[in-house]
């Protein structure tokens, strides 16, 4: 068990029951006494609510003891009124743990003598289960009391109490926010008007029911409809049935408030993940070419320097330009009785016989 949060006020009595046969709504000190707390249980008091716990639950309740002003200022902010004044929370270890701390007569016990207003909370985890959520399970506990409490102990709708404290506890998530979204797609939300039994066969609070009446509650909260939100529960606490309740609370009927809120849910829960998805899909995209841009600009450059590169490397292999060399062979009865040219080469003429060549302005001996 997560939580087994006990406001011990009068629940709703089961669709179809005559008004005669539903039990009185119990008053203030109508209840049996409180069972003593075990001798072991460490207590604690934090501006008029009282903590009393199990020693292993130390270090789980003591954030409990640390949020517990801010939970109430919370609290009576969107109620708009003093509520939780004076509160007990008892926490246990186990069914057997609660068991003992827990009145006996639950089923006809209002709020403890003296205004006190009790919860029980049970932190024990089954084997292979997870640890349970101690801050969920307090704040939805003290959102059920101080919604019995503006209610003066009359009896609430059950989607009411319940949407109001998982809203309260920060539900639905953003994931449940997205499935009613779906939903809404697909048409499968309930109607306002079948709500209440909806929400009595789901499972769990993760349902599809459990989130629609969570965030239809946050709906009736929200902007200025907030201010109206009291007199709604005034209304519901006086018998008024939900529809009038409703007409009377925000001088609209059931069906236009209903409309209202699947369009608000519409643009919360489709619209704005849709434009958010089109916005990131564009600016992915946007990356994805830029990036692409980039690659080609670092292939282009890496061919260019790779042409260049060879283009050089055809231009080192290239042979050296051959050596043009004339060969003259003089004798020396061809010199004789010439006078010698400007372009004859000086130097030891040429014996007869021996090939010479002329380079430079000089004679060189062939070997």
């Amino acid at each position: 068990m997560l939580l087994a949060p006990m406001p011990l006020a009068a629940q709703p009595a089961p669709r179809g029951t005559p008004a005669a046969a539903q039990p009185e709504t119990p008053k203030q000190g109508a209840r049996s006494e409180l069972p003593p707390l075990p001798p072991e249980y460490l207590q604690h008091d934090q501006a008029g609510i009282r903590f009393a716990y199990h020693p292993s639950a130390r270090d789980r309740v003591r954030p409990l003891i640390e949020m517990a002003e801010s939970v109430r200022s919370r609290l009576r902010q969107e109620l708009d009124a003093p509520v939780l004044a004076h509160a007990e929370v008892r926490v246990g270890m186990g069914p057997a743990d609660v068991a003992r701390i827990t009145p006996g007569a639950a089923g006809t016990a209002g709020r403890p003598s003296g205004g006190l207003e009790l919860v029980i909370i049970d932190l024990g985890t089954p084997p292979g289960a997870e640890p349970p959520d101690a801050r969920e399970a307090f704040c939805r506990a003290l959102a059920h009391l101080a919604l019995d409490e503006l209610a003066a102990g009359h009896a609430l709708p059950h989607w009411l109490h319940e949407g109001f404290a998982l809203r309260f506890a920060n539900r639905p998530s953003i994931g449940g926010t997205f499935g009613l979204g779906w939903a809404a797609l697909r048409r499968k939300l309930v109607p306002l008007n079948e709500i209440d039994r909806a929400l009595r066969t789901a499972e769990g609070d993760d349902s599809l029911a459990a989130s629609q009446t969570a965030d239809f509650v946050r709906f009736l909260l929200d902007g200025e409809r907030g201010a109206r939100f009291p007199e709604l529960v005034g209304q519901l606490a006086r018998g008024t049935g939900t529809a009038a309740a409703i007409s009377a609370a925000y001088g609209t009927e059931l069906g236009q408030v209903e409309r209202s809120w699947r369009a608000d849910l519409a643009k919360r829960a489709v619209f704005v993940p849709l434009l958010g998805v089109g916005i990131a899909s564009a600016g992915l995209l946007a990356a994805v070419a830029a990036l692409g841009r980039r690659a080609h600009a670092r292939r282009m450059a890496r061919r260019q320097s790779m042409a260049a590169l060879r283009q050089l490397g055809q231009r080192a292999a290239r042979p050296a330009p051959e050596l043009k060399v004339h060969v003259i062979r003089i004798r020396g009865s061809d010199l004789e009785g010439r006078v010698p040219t400007p372009d004859m080469p000086l130097g030891e003429p040429p014996s007869e016989g021996v090939p010479k060549v002329s380079h430079d302005g000089r004679w060189h001996t062939l070997h």
